[in-house]
């Protein structure tokens, strides 16, 4: 009778641990999912590509950016695809998937920025 308690404390650590190791390779099972999606991987890819542009264009200037990639993967994935130049906030963002999206900060001032997603062409055309 006198081990009865040394027994209890041992099932419980190993519940324990057992229940530790679950919620932690559950974490790592939902990031790997998240990593390897690939329209994640071009969101992050294309916000950061169109701020390098924007950061390095002069005032008006006008570029025609083919997406038709980002279309694909919006069929792929039955979801509309979505790129944004926030000017006030100095923000790329783009979201290609129903799950998540991604923002980028880029540095330079500019007073005024247009953009537009032609849909029927797929292009990204943006004036700066």
């Amino acid at each position: 009778m006198k081990n009865k308690r040394g027994s209890e404390d041992v099932m419980l650590s190993s519940v324990i641990f057992i229940i530790l190791n679950v919620v932690f390779l559950s974490v790592i099972a939902l990031y790997i999912t998240r990593a390897g999606n690939t329209a994640s991987i071009f969101e992050e890819t294309y916000a950061k590509q169109i701020a390098l542009f924007i950061d390095g264009a002069k005032p008006g200037t006008r570029v025609e950016l083919d997406v038709s990639e980002v279309f694909s993967i919006g069929r792929d994935l039955d979801f509309e695809p979505i790129i944004k130049i926030n000017c006030e906030e100095n923000q790329v963002i783009t979201q290609f998937s129903k799950s998540g999206g991604y923002k980028f900060e880029y540095f330079s001032d500019l007073k005024k920025c247009e953009s537009s997603l032609d849909k029927i062409n797929e292009k990204l055309i943006i004036n700066v």
